[in-house]
C-alpha cells in the first residue's frame, strides 16, 4: 500500500494529502481503513522511532474506522485531503465519497490556533476481515499563521557513476533528472558526472542529456560542473601528477559543453558516499570554495542539534579553506527502513519540518542538503520530496549555491570550524603513480599522432582520466590501465618500416622508403633519417601522415663514396618522445667518380705509351742486328 502525505500549502495553511493504493488488496469490500492521530512530536528521536515503528500508546483522537469505499477514490487509489476545521476546536477532516452514509473522518487535535502547530504522527491501518494487512506511520504537519522564518533545503541530484559506467546506468539517471526538470518551481541543483554524460553521448541516448538541458535552462535551477570522475586531488599532486587535476576539470567542462548544458563555472564536490573524504589541500588552484561531506567524515556531527545543517569551515594542512556542509543522512535512513519510496519521502518531509518546530526561536537561517542519487533514490521518492518542498510554507527549496550564500557559517551557535575524521583519501601507491605518469606521457605522445582524427585522442585522454576515480575499488585502476595500454599499443605498433635495399647508379638520387600501417586510422609519424656516408639535402626529418596500408617516400640522398651504404630509419611520434620502431634501408652505390675516370684514363695512356715505345725500341734493335 502506497502512502503519500505532503507538507501544508502556503495558500491553505494546513492541507495534507493521503493517497492509499489498494491494488494489492483483493477483498476491498471487506477492507476498512483506520486513521489514528497521535500527539505531536517533541523530540527528533521520537519522530525517528515513530517512523520506524508505529506508536502503540494512546492516540490523541479516537481511532476512525471507515470502509475503504467511503473515502473518495479513483480506481485503486484513495485520495484524501485533510484540512483544518474550526468547529469545536481544531480538527483535521478528510472527505468521503458521496455514496458513503458516514460523516467525514475527523481527527481532533485537542488544541486551538497556533498552539497546534507542529508535526503529528498519523498511523494508517488497513484491516481486511478483522486481520491487519498494513500499518504504517506518516506525518501531518500543522502550521497556522505565518512562520517567522523558513528552513532552506537544497535538493541536489548527483548523477555520479562508478568505474566503467555502462548504458544500464542511464535509465535511472534520466528518470531522476526528469523528476527535477518536471518541478520548475522547486529550486534544484544537478551535478552530472561527465563520464556518465559521455556514455550517453556515445550510446546516442538522448534522455539524460535532454533532461539535464531542461534543468540548465530553468531560471531557478543550476547545473554545476565537476571533475571527469571523483578524484583524490592531493594524492595526485603529491605524486607529481598535479596536471591531472587540471585535466579532470577541463575534460568535465568539455563534456558538459558538448552536451549543450549551461553549467556554471562553480564546482562543489559531493563526497558523502566516499569511504574517505579526499583532502581539500589538493584542490589548491582549482577555485574550490564549497564541499559536501558525509556525516561520518567529520569529527563531530551537530547537524541535528540546535543548528541542523549549519555550514562550517574546513581548513587543510596547507592553509586551504572551504565552506562545507553535511549531507542529510536521514535521506538514506528513511529509504532503508521502508520499501515504499513515497512513504519514506513523506517521513523525511516530516523530519525536515520538525527542524523548524524543534527550535523555533533561532535567529539565523537553518538548512539541510538532500543528496539524491539514481543508484539509491527512486524517482517516486524524489518526486514526492520536491512536491512537498513546493507546497510547504516552512521548507524553502534553494540551489546549493544559494544554500551556501544564505545559510551562515557558525549560525545559531553551531561550531564555525570542524575537522575531517581523516585528512586524505587512499594514497596512490608508488607503482600506480609511476604507471599513471607513463600512461600520461604515452597518451600525450600518441595524441600527436592522431591530429587527423582528434576524437580518438580525446577518447584516450578520458579513458586515462577514468582510471583516477577515487571511488574505484582495489585492482580496478590497474585493470583499466591494462585496457588503456593495450589500446595504445595497437596504435604505436601500427606503423612499421621494412628492411629494404636499393641500387643507385649515381652518387646522387632518391631512395624509396616504405611505411606500412595496420591501422584504419590516419596516423601522423615523424621519420628520422641518419647515415654516416649519405647526406640528405631535403633534411633528415620528415613528418608523414600514413593513410594507406603502404606509403612510399622518395628521399633525396648524396653519397660520399660507393658501396653498400646503410640508412637508419627511425619512427617516432611527432613530438619525438615516443619511439615507434626503426629499421635499415641499404643504398648500393655503383657509379664511378669523374676524377677516378680521368686518372684511370691517364694511367692507361701512360701504360700504352710505355708499351709502344718499348716495342719500337726492341724493333729497331732487332733490325740493327739483322
Amino acid at each position: 500500500m502506497d502512502a503519500t502525505t505532503a507538507a501544508p500549502h502556503p495558500a491553505t495553511p494546513v492541507v495534507n494529502h493521503l493517497t492509499l493504493d489498494l491494488g494489492a488488496i483483493t477483498d476491498r469490500a471487506a477492507t476498512r481503513v483506520r486513521l489514528a492521530l497521535y500527539p505531536r512530536v517533541f523530540a527528533r528521536s521520537i519522530l525517528l522511532s515513530d517512523a520506524a515503528s508505529p506508536p502503540t500508546g494512546a492516540a490523541t483522537s479516537l481511532a476512525i474506522l471507515l470502509p475503504s469505499s467511503c473515502l473518495a477514490s479513483a480506481g485503486q487509489r484513495i485520495d484524501a485531503r485533510f484540512g483544518l476545521g474550526t468547529a469545536g476546536g481544531t480538527r483535521i477532516s478528510g472527505p468521503v465519497s458521496a455514496s458513503c452514509s458516514r460523516r467525514a473522518p475527523t481527527l481532533s487535535m485537542r488544541c486551538a490556533g497556533a498552539s497546534c502547530n507542529g508535526v503529528y504522527p498519523m498511523v494508517v491501518t488497513t484491516i481486511t476481515n478483522e486481520t491487519v494487512v498494513t500499518r504504517f506511520t506518516t506525518f501531518i504537519t500543522v502550521m497556522q499563521g505565518v512562520p517567522t522564518t523558513t528552513i532552506s533545503v537544497a535538493p541536489v541530484v548527483v548523477l555520479d557513476a562508478r568505474a566503467n559506467p555502462t548504458t544500464a546506468a542511464l535509465g535511472p539517471a534520466a528518470a531522476l533528472t526528469d523528476v527535477a526538470a518536471d518541478a520548475p518551481s522547486v529550486a534544484t541543483t544537478a551535478i552530472p558526472s561527465p563520464v556518465l554524460v559521455n556514455v550517453a553521448a556515445s550510446a546516442g541516448a538522448a534522455g539524460l542529456p535532454s533532461a539535464l538541458r531542461r534543468i540548465s535552462h530553468l531560471a531557478g535551477d543550476e547545473v554545476l560542473r565537476s571533475t571527469y570522475v571523483p578524484i583524490d586531488a592531493e594524492s595526485l599532486r603529491r605524486e607529481g601528477l598535479g596536471g591531472e587535476v587540471t585535466a579532470q576539470f577541463a575534460a568535465g567542462r568539455s563534456v558538459l559543453e558538448a552536451a549543450g548544458l549551461l553549467a556554471t563555472k562553480r564546482s562543489i564536490p559531493v563526497t558523502d558516499d566516499l569511504p574517505v573524504v579526499p583532502s581539500i589541500a589538493g584542490y589548491t588552484g582549482s577555485n574550490l570554495r564549497h564541499l559536501i561531506v558525509g556525516s561520518s567524515a567529520v569529527s563531530t556531527d551537530p547537524s541535528f542539534g540546535s543548528a541542523p545543517g549549519q555550514p562550517f569551515t574546513l581548513t587543510a594542512h596547507n592553509g586551504t579553506s572551504v565552506t562545507a556542509a553535511v549531507a542529510d543522512p536521514e535521506v538514506s535512513t528513511f529509504l532503508a527502513q521502508s520499501t515504499n519510496p513515497q512513504l519514506s519521502a513523506n517521513q523525511l518531509l516530516g523530519a525536515l519540518a520538525f527542524g523548524y518546530f524543534e527550535f523555533p526561536g533561532l535567529p539565523d537561517r537553518r538548512g539541510f542538503v538532500l543528496v539524491l542519487r539514481p543508484q539509491t533514490t527512486p524517482a517516486s521518492f524524489a518526486a514526492t520530496v520536491l512536491e512537498g518542498l513546493r507546497s510547504s510554507p516552512i521548507l524553502h527549496a534553494v540551489t546549493l549555491t544559494s544554500f551556501f550564500a544564505t545559510v551562515p557559517v557558525g549560525g545559531n551557535g553551531a561550531p564555525p570550524t570542524r575537522t575531517l575524521s581523516s585528512t586524505s583519501g587512499v594514497p596512490l601507491t608508488p607503482t600506480l603513480a609511476a604507471t599513471l605518469r607513463h600512461a600520461r606521457s604515452s597518451v600525450t605522445s600518441v595524441s600527436t599522432m592522431l591530429r587527423a582524427d582528434p576524437s580518438i585522442a580525446i577518447s584516450l585522454n578520458r579513458q586515462l582520466l577514468a582510471v583516477e576515480d577515487a571511488s574505484s575499488g582495489p585492482g580496478i585502476p590497474e585493470a583499466q590501465l591494462g585496457v588503456l595500454n593495450h589500446r595504445l599499443s595497437t596504435i604505436t605498433s601500427a606503423v612499421t618500416v621494412p628492411a629494404e635495399g636499393v641500387t643507385l647508379t649515381s652518387r646522387s638520387g632518391s631512395v624509396p622508403i616504405t611505411l606500412q600501417s595496420t591501422s584504419p586510422l590516419p596516423l601522423t609519424v615523424l621519420v628520422h633519417l641518419s647515415s654516416q656516408r649519405l647526406r640528405f639535402p631535403s633534411g633528415d626529418l620528415l613528418t608523414v601522415i600514413v593513410r594507406q596500408p603502404t606509403t612510399t617516400l622518395r628521399v633525396s640522398v648524396v653519397a660520399d663514396t660507393t658501396g653498400d651504404l646503410p640508412i637508419t630509419v627511425t619512427l617516432t611520434s611527432p613530438d619525438g618522445r615516443l619511439q615507434l620502431g626503426h629499421n635499415f634501408v641499404t643504398a648500393q652505390i655503383t657509379a664511378f667518380s669523374l676524377v677516378g675516370i680521368v686518372l684511370t684514363g691517364l694511367a692507361g695512356a701512360v701504360l700504352a705509351w710505355w708499351w709502344f715505345t718499348t716495342w719500337r725500341r726492341r724493333a729497331k734493335d732487332k733490325a740493327r742486328r739483322g
